[in-house]
């Protein structure tokens, strides 16, 4: 890929879309955004009436009206102007925008894709650069925003081209752009539950409970909880906000009347049929609700969402997000009651998962297929232990396309974005938690887990065998071993990057280190299994016992090996000769004998086209 260098403005020039801004412009830049934050009119100047023949007035009672009408909004300030030519268009105010000017600005639909990080940091932040402006009266007109977030998103589906390549960007946008639907309610409810885990360390229970099994009587524990706790007033007012969403998210009158409200804009024959299959799905038992709702979810995007009128697409857009937070309580359900407890139960959930997975948007077609051909061979009752293996390491590999995915849909964004403010690289985990792939981690924790018992992976703690620990992320790791016993000491931590590491839980934030060992913590979806990925650093989650096992080793330089067969070792690096050492018993020749390296044909030198590489060249030709 070729990067230019594009100069928006004097003496000032902005890398292309996937690199860093140079360092004067990202200065330029936070400078600007800390202006906003503390102006109490944000990224606006004034108020001003913008009427139907392009005339601005100020604002007064019908001030358009002789000029065909207009609408009431803020005005940007210069300060905005300036950041927007830097690269960062922030305070959106939809009324006058339409889809053909966000999709059509460079690169690659640019506007679009910012969109949601724009709303992230706004989330995450206390309003972000809206914090004092959200108090800013007039800065703009509800009624005037979902009437042009509905032209916005209707046109976007609209694109029978364009839709099934952009379908994780359009449920997005969904999400963000105002159109009348509360369909960002499950996202809300997670990031006040951090803002609440942040503001008092008893609130971390909460927001355990929000992110992993929350259900429809979390919110009346949660209020009990505020009102029997000494709380500062803001605080408690946050934790009582948060109970009566979680109560419209996961109440069943709340959620099922939200729900219902949006399958009954589904007008056409096409969206009829569908949306009476989904609610017969609502009324099944347990099992046959998340394997029902998720082939629903998948059935949407691979047939349904092509034959609907453009009103309908929209409505079945929103109402997926109400399907997966009822496949998500079946699912804890099921787990609470104890029926994911055998081999032909977790491959039938993880079939059902893919569906929703696929419904997400978060995997294409091709990896769909893939999965599921692997997963229909480990499905008989007598099953090779071959086979059983090669489906796991399929499903394993869910999370990465799945983040690949989301890389893809906003690159450019995430690169702007996470340059301007550290907190925006969270924004990929955050979609992928807030997701059905998440309920498919818990999945893959208990197969990797009978996996191990079936091949007889080998754990061990300084000579010390070891059966609850769950190998997580292959690699190898020397280094001196850090001990974290509490939530605080993990988070107030300054590990060095040759550390390997043992935290107490997953925690949000965690610089790269050598390798990591995870109280309890086997979903791979985690904080720290998704950085342990993304970095190629060993990690293995652990129990108490394990834990007390490790704790003469802390302060010793120590070797951690994960192999991706799901053996690991871990002995003090003390005397330690070979990497041989470290898997005494196994026949070494025999791993040796399965690796091939072909010999690379540097003869060919021209270019190949995507069509015209295969397997076959890999090793030899291409990388």
């Amino acid at each position: 890929m070729l990067i230019g260098l594009t100069v928006l403005a004097p003496g000032v020039g902005v890398a292309g879309p996937v690199d860093s801004p140079p360092a004067e412009v990202l200065s330029e830049a936070r400078q600007l955004v800390k202006g906003m934050i503390d102006n109490p009119r944000g990224p606006y100047s004034r108020i001003r009436w913008y009427c139907q023949d392009g005339t601005v007035l100020p604002p007064s009672p019908s001030a358009c009206r002789e000029h065909g009408g207009g609408r009431q909004h803020a005005e940007y300030s210069t300060e905005r102007t300036r950041l927007t030519k830097l690269g960062w268009s922030v305070g959106t105010i939809f009324a006058p925008l339409d889809f053909a000017s966000l999709k059509n600005q460079l690169p690659r639909e640019q506007r679009l894709r910012e969109l949601a990080l724009e709303r992230y940091l706004v989330d995450i932040d206390d309003g972000w650069i809206l914090r004092k402006a959200n108090s800013y009266r007039g800065r703009l007109q509800l009624e005037d925003e979902v009437a042009a977030g509905q032209r916005i998103l209707l046109d976007a589906v609209a694109d029978n081209t364009w839709l099934p390549d952009n379908f994780l960007l359009v449920r997005e946008l969904a999400r963000v752009i105002p159109h009348g639907a509360e369909t960002d309610l499950t996202r809300q409810v997670r990031r006040a539950a951090i803002d609440l885990a942040e503001r008092t360390p008893d609130a971390e229970r909460w927001r355990a409970e929000i992110h992993s099994a929350p259900n429809a009587e979390t919110a009346d524990k949660l209020r009990r909880w505020a009102d029997g706790s000494k709380l500062p007033t803001e605080t408690r007012m946050l934790a009582i906000a948060l109970a009566d969403d979680l109560d419209l998210l996961y109440g069943r009158t709340g959620r099922r009347a939200r729900l219902n409200a949006q399958l009954d804009l589904l007008k056409s024959p096409a969206g009829r049929n569908w949306r009476d299959q989904v609610r017969a799905m609502l009324g099944a038992d347990k099992p046959a609700r998340v394997a029902g709702l998720c082939q629903a979810s998948m059935t949407a995007r691979q047939q349904t969402i092509s034959a609907l009128t453009v009103r309908d697409k929209l409505a079945l857009i929103d109402a997926l997000a109400g399907i997966e937070t009822e496949v998500q309580l079946a699912f804890s359900a099921l787990q609470d009651d104890g029926a994911l407890n055998s081999r032909r139960v977790l491959l039938d959930v993880s079939d059902s998962l893919l569906a929703c997975v696929y419904g997400a948007g978060l995997i294409s077609a091709t990896e769909l297929s893939s999965v599921q051909q692997l997963l229909r061979l480990a499905s008989p009752t007598s099953v090779s232990l071959h086979n059983y293996q090669q489906a796991i390491s399929q499903l394993k590999r869910l999370p990465n396309w799945a983040a690949g995915t989301v890389r893809y849909n906003f690159a450019e964004a995430l690169t702007r974005y996470g340059a301007l403010d550290a907190r925006a690289a969270r924004f990929t985990d955050d979609l992928l938690r807030g997701s059905p792939l998440w309920l498919m981690g818990d999945v893959l924790k208990m197969l990797s887990q009978d996996l191990a018992a079936l091949s007889g992976s080998d754990v061990s703690i300084s000579g010390k065998s070891v059966s609850s620990a769950i190998a997580l992320n292959p690699g190898m790791a020397r280094g001196v071993l850090r001990i974290y016993e509490t939530l605080e000491a993990a988070e107030n931590a300054q590990p060095a990057a040759t550390d390997i590491v043992a935290l107490p839980e997953t925690i949000a934030e965690l610089k790269p280190v050598s390798g990591i060992l995870t109280l309890g913590e086997g979903n791979a979806l985690s904080h720290v299994q998704l950085l342990a990925r993304n970095f190629g650093i060993p990690n293995v989650a652990i129990d108490f016992t394990t834990l007390d096992l490790l704790r003469p080793l802390e302060g010793q330089e120590v070797v951690l090996v994960v192999s991706s067969g799901g053996d690991v070792v871990l002995r003090t690096a003390a005397g330690l000769s070979a990497v041989d050492e470290l898997f005494p018993g196994k026949d070494k020749n025999a791993a040796v004998d399965k690796i091939s390296v072909p010999p690379a044909d540097l003869t060919r030198a021209q270019l190949l086209t995507l069509p015209n590489i295969g397997r076959h060249l890999s090793g030899k030709v291409v990388g």
